[in-house]
């Protein structure tokens, strides 16, 4: 559109459409670091670090048309060190904690199922006549949200009915967030036995867990209650009938016509109640506990010196894989204490731990009058690892185990110059 709104050509060009005059955006925020290491003795060493962190990425909305802050965070640590024997071993203990707000989570529920659900609602109203009463948000201002009302193009469906335009588009960059605390320590080693031997090691706690999850959406779903409400209480199915009619599990409704509630709690009303009986517990598929053990050997004489070889194990301990299911009522949305079923983060299912191992050899040597650092190697990861070409990656609520393709045996091989 031009300056006073008119169209600019019949869209078939590019020169058809003009850009905004200033498509960029200006945030502007602080960010501070710091560190300090304080050598107690010759041996033993201190140190702790704190940083904010902010994220300048595509600006974002929720599906209310609202901006988004961007990400931003902090981070703490603190932690000791020491060597010893004659510095051979060298040993570092730190704890930490990482605190995010406003960080994007998967948007299909803001994306797709809030769009999928709201053209399912249109399209139930405008099957019986009734498009009028829908009014979808098309943006947002200093007075709310911004509606418009479906508008009859003139056009009548095979069924009789007039058509009408009007449904419910999330925006491009629409976005659902949460906050989220990561805590842990860690301890690890590094250990020279001599000029060839050389041991390192890691054990290791995390906890990971979310807080205000997708609560873009449910402002969202809370704002459209009112109206959801008032079709649920009707009865209305997704065909716009609104009779009683109750059909067996075995049978097919017509034109699909189950419920608009039905519907809902299907689409995306149980993962939102999940995700608030979830909210502030540890993540699934996080391991509490991991670890990492490698060895190395290195020839620095005869006919093999410049080989080295090496191996690694990796330890991850038992994670959340599935929860049972529990009984649960719910007003979410303009419902009316509506029984569901809903995870049961109290009776989870725990994976085993996992144990991966790989290998690694390589060859260097300087060449060319000594100009040149040559370097080969290759690397062998997952060549042991448990459960064979599948492990178990989930549980089904009664506790039967959902499989999936094991991390495969790998070979990188990597040839490097330096100058």
């Amino acid at each position: 559109l031009d300056s006073n709104g008119d169209p600019i050509g019949d869209g078939s060009s590019r020169s058809h459409f003009k850009a905004p005059t200033d498509p960029t955006t200006s945030i502007t925020e602080s960010t501070i670091t710091k560190g300090v290491v304080v050598h107690i003795t010759p041996w033993l060493r201190v140190f702790a670090n704190e940083s904010e962190n902010f994220d300048l990425t595509t600006p974002r909305v929720d599906n209310l048309f609202r901006p988004i802050s961007p990400q931003s965070g902090n981070t703490e640590e603190i932690g000791l060190g020491f060597t010893a024997i004659q510095n051979k071993l060298d040993f570092r203990f730190n704890s930490y904690k990482t605190s995010q707000q406003g960080e994007s989570v998967g948007t299909s529920i803001a994306r797709n199922r809030i769009p999928s659900f709201e053209n399912t609602v249109f399209n139930a109203l405008e099957s019986v006549g009734r498009s009028q009463e829908y009014f979808a948000v098309v943006g947002y201002d200093a007075n709310g949200p911004i509606l418009k009302q479906a508008i009859l193009t003139g056009e009548v469906s095979d069924t009789g009915v007039p058509s009408a335009d009007g449904a419910y588009e999330a925006a491009n960059n629409v976005a659902s967030t949460q906050d989220s605390v990561s805590e842990g320590w860690e301890a690890s080693f590094t250990y020279n036995l001599n000029r060839n031997w050389r041991f390192a090691g890691s054990f290791a706690q995390l906890e990971n867990a979310a807080t205000n999850r997708q609560q873009d959406v449910l402002d969202y779903i809370d704002y459209r209650s009112g109206f959801w409400g008032g079709l649920f209480n009707e009865g209305m199915h997704t065909n716009g009938d609104t009779n009683s009619t109750v059909y067996a599990p075995d049978e097919v409704p017509p034109n699909d016509a189950s419920l608009l509630s039905e519907r809902f709690l299907a689409i995306m009303g149980n993962e939102l109640l999940e995700d608030l009986e979830q909210d502030g517990q540890s993540n699934q598929g996080i391991s509490k506990h991991y670890a990492k053990l490698t060895a190395n050997y290195s020839m620095h004489e005869g006919f093999l010196k410049g080989f080295s070889i090496g191996t690694n194990l990796r330890w991850e301990s038992g994670k959340i894989i599935g929860s049972q299911l529990k009984d649960a009522t719910t007003s979410l949305g303009g419902l009316t204490n509506v029984p569901t079923k809903i995870a049961d983060t109290a009776n989870a299912f725990f994976g085993g731990a996992h144990i991966t191992g790989g290998m690694m050899i390589n060859y260097r040597k300087r060449i060319f009058n000594d100009k040149v650092n040559w370097r080969i190697q290759l690397n062998v990861d997952n060549l042991f690892r448990e459960g064979g070409d599948l492990r178990v990656i989930k549980a089904n609520p009664d506790g039967s185990a959902i499989y999936g393709i094991n991390n495969p045996t790998t070979f990188q091989l990597s040839n490097t110059f330096t100058f």
